[in-house]
């Protein structure tokens, strides 16, 4: 004769336990799509740095919200800057991600010449400096690199000041106060200039040392509408817009933020994980710039 237990309490049932496997899947990929998501280095042309078998963190929600299929914004709600260092779609074959810095925006005049960059006629500055630990080299030159601060928003600023300071002026005194409060505008926006010109955003390049560069001969590009001019921080090594062209402001991917692992070398079982035997413990969780 056989007996059965009388079952006690709540019982799950199927569509809770579907739910419960697929809530952490759902959470997961939610976040890659709008917050975070991961990446590896693969090559060195974002050297020195970025370096091989770098993991970084990419900010999606940096530009906007992007569609969770296919390409282009549900909502973009800024525009990437000169000097960003993104993660995109490569154009010339979409199913490949490419990682670079942005150089030249909608409209900006470009030349590149031995690697040295100019921009709507102002040149990136470099400097030379030192490399990190373990980065020097007999092969190569490294230099920092200084991108002026746009000054197209305080030039607008000033032109829309002396719209509204243009009222009629029907006496001497009125007209000779007038141009003293023009003339003090002036001096102060002068200074306001040489200001904002010191502000930089800096970081490092390499070039090779022997002076045999890529584009010795210069070349120059206007950026189309909707399009951004990249290149890699090692500038003799890098497959980037000055060879294949401008990227689509629909095949951003996000801003990098950081590196949250970096390894010499991966496991030879499992090449996408890093042996905890040669971590690079220096740069873990170092902002990139």
């Amino acid at each position: 004769m056989a007996f059965f237990r009388e079952k006690v309490g709540k019982q799950g049932t199927w569509s809770s336990a579907i739910f419960l496997l697929l809530a952490p899947v759902a959470i997961i990929l939610g976040f890659r799509w709008l917050i975070l998501e991961p990446f590896v280095i693969p090559s060195s042309s974002m050297e020195p740095n970025l370096l091989i078998h770098d993991h970084i963190t990419v900010k999606k929600y940096a530009y906007g919200i992007r569609q969770p299929f296919g390409d282009g914004w549900i909502w973009q709600y800024s525009k990437p800057h000169r000097g960003d260092v993104v993660v995109f779609k490569f154009p010339e074959n979409q199913k490949v991600y490419f990682v670079k810095r942005i150089i030249g925006l909608p409209g900006d005049h470009v030349v590149v010449q031995n690697g040295q960059i100019t921009v709507n006629k102002k040149p990136w500055a470099l400097q030379a400096s030192l490399p990190d630990e373990g980065e020097a080299s007999t092969n190569y030159n490294f230099f920092t690199e200084s991108i002026p601060h746009d000054q197209s928003s305080l030039i607008e600023l000033d032109q829309k000041q002396e719209r509204s300071g243009g009222e009629i002026v029907r006496s001497a005194s009125e007209t000779q106060a007038l141009h003293e409060k023009r003339y003090k505008q002036m001096l102060e926006d002068h200074l306001a200039e040489q200001q904002l010109e010191t502000i930089t955003d800096d970081h490092t390049v390499k070039f090779f040392s022997n002076q045999d560069h890529v584009d010795p001969i210069a070349q120059d590009f206007v950026v189309p509408e909707n399009s951004y001019f990249l290149m890699g921080d090692n500038r003799d090594n890098s497959h980037d817009s000055r060879f294949w062209g401008f990227v689509r402001a629909e095949l951003l991917i996000g801003q990098v933020s950081q590196i949250w692992l970096s390894c010499e070398n991966t496991l030879e079982t499992a090449p996408m994980i890093c042996d905890p035997e040669q971590l690079r413990i220096s740069r873990m969780f170092k902002k990139v710039k």
